[in-house]
């Protein structure tokens, strides 16, 4: 079972579902089939799925080709859906089609309707499986998956692996995100997607409201991932900005270094991908090693300021990088564009810590590093050496 003394589930530790599967998925919106997303062929497989039309005696009907079976979408329940459909099946152009599978998704029930017979099937997890089989049974060449279906947009107070999402991976990880230590900080973070009927998208929206905004689940799951990193490094960038900020006035000032190798540590362990930018490797883990060495050497005054030019980049375009490098020092632009607002004040705490505005005076430097070390000390507390975990059947378990 989990392991639930921490409540701690480490994302990095699992791929998405669909990492190394090649197939489509199909999001069905209230008036059909709205986005198709493929997947690329590998070897002699056949598996991209595709819109055609098909006439009628009294209209074209606009059904999904699956090599040689197509799957006609009904929705009469003007659901959102994401279903993940796989084939291996050879086709050309002059096959035909010799299966046609009807899908009905009624007010009370999902009806299958092959050929002159048909089966309804409840929605819930029962019938969901019972609908997967039988389409397997119609043409076992055909996987069919389905990941979620629900009716209106959810509300941002809702759990993420909600009864409506049927498939196990994606509810796992699901979950995941949503014990991560890091979830409750960034669930309201905006999402910058190009949605001209909606501003202010929160992360916790974009997932759980995915079809509608024409993503895939482990696409939204990316995007949270990404977010938390930013967050990440932008902590590490904010402590390196202090230190370097206390070392240039005193070279001697007193630091609690094993404090900082602590907190840089904490970082460096939640971080869930190393990021490329600009051609620059961004991997908090490789850049504490080396921290770690130059602070017991006590040639730390100069590498605190290269990471710290070097996470400043991160966040900034391709000309305000070059500014950088011409002047070799950080201007206020750049402090506001990734401070301003930076981190939302914690529970305890009543008004902005206004990190962007370094004070001229050391004590009070100080007493904003002291500020950060204990917002990343609360922040990162549950993260520890990643080895002691391990992976079996979707679930997360200490190593004995």
């Amino acid at each position: 079972m989990i392991y639930k003394k921490y409540s701690l589930v480490l994302i990095i530790a699992i791929d998405f579902y669909f990492g190394d599967v090649f197939g489509n998925i199909i999001l069905i919106g209230q008036e059909g089939v709205m986005d198709i997303i493929n997947s690329k062929n590998e070897g002699d497989y056949v598996n991209e799925a595709k819109m055609i039309t098909m006439p009628g005696c009294f209209k074209i009907s606009t059904v999904l080709q699956c090599g040689s079976t197509t799957i006609d979408f009904v929705n009469k329940k003007k659901i959102f859906a994401e279903i993940f459909l796989n084939y291996n099946d050879r086709v050309d152009e002059n096959s035909k089609i010799n299966k046609m599978i009807k899908i009905t998704f009624g007010e009370k029930y999902i009806t299958l309707s092959p050929k002159e017979t048909y089966k309804n099937y409840s929605y819930d997890e029962n019938g969901i499986n019972l609908l997967q089989q039988s389409i397997r049974m119609l043409n076992n060449k055909v996987l069919f998956n389905v990941i979620k279906i629900y009716e209106s947009n959810h509300s941002n107070n809702r759990t993420l692996a909600h009864s409506t999402v049927y498939d196990n991976t994606i509810k796992v990880q699901l979950y995941m995100i949503e014990k991560h230590p890091l979830w409750k900080y960034v669930k309201e973070e905006i999402v910058n997607i190009n949605i001209s009927t909606r501003n202010n998208i929160t992360i916790t929206d974009f997932i759980n409201n995915s079809t509608t905004y024409k993503k895939n689940v482990a696409l939204t799951l990316e995007e949270a991932r990404r977010i938390m990193d930013d967050r990440t490094f932008k902590y590490a960038f904010l402590l390196l900005v202090y230190i370097y900020m206390t070392l240039k006035i005193d070279r001697e000032a007193v630091i609690d270094w094993e404090l900082f190798k602590k907190v840089f540590k904490q970082l460096s362990t939640a971080q869930i991908y190393p990021k490329e930018s600009y051609d620059i490797c961004y991997d908090l883990r490789l850049d504490f090693l080396t921290l770690h060495e130059d602070i017991i050497s006590g040639q730390y005054e100069k590498t605190i300021k290269g990471f710290m030019m070097k996470y400043s980049k991160l966040f900034l375009t391709s000309r305000e990088i070059s500014d950088l490098a011409r002047t070799h020092k950080l201007p206020q632009n750049v402090l506001n564009k990734v401070f301003q607002e930076f981190p939302k004040p914690h529970e305890k705490d009543v008004i902005s810590y206004n990190f962007e505005t370094i004070p001229n005076q050391l004590d009070d430097i100080k007493k904003k590093l002291e500020i950060i070390f204990r917002l990343i000390t609360t922040e990162y507390k549950n993260f520890f050496d990643l080895t002691s975990f391990r992976i079996e059947n979707n679930q997360l378990t200490l190593r004995p």
